[in-house]
């Protein structure tokens, strides 16, 4: 027969381990919206091709998110970190006046 203790040790780990596991899905990061402060300082648009080009003339054809230097998206997916933009993602598609190639 198993005890209460011996139960308690030998599922805990395992809990833990779950819980670990399960965190980084639970804390994922909000996607920046345009509204945002950090985005309006950044000129940042979700969508490249709807860059104003009258608003920002360092805007070029071929710029954008998961091209430039500052972004990160470990799994290729549409939204990633960029290293100007603490606890928020950005979209791969789009673009900020901070471009970096």
């Amino acid at each position: 027969m198993t005890s209460r203790r011996t139960f308690l040790f030998r599922i805990l780990p395992a809990t833990a381990a779950a819980l670990a596991l399960a965190r980084p899905v639970l804390a994922a990061d909000p996607e920046l919206a345009e509204s945002d402060p950090d985005a309006i300082k950044l000129a940042y648009a979700a969508d490249a091709s709807k860059v104003d080009k009258a608003r920002n003339p360092t805007w070029a054809a071929g710029q954008r998110c998961d091209t430039c230097e500052l972004f990160n998206a470990p799994d290729g997916g549409e939204l990633g970190a960029c290293s100007l933009i603490k606890g928020k993602l950005v979209r791969a598609g789009g673009w900020c006046n901070q471009y970096v190639m």
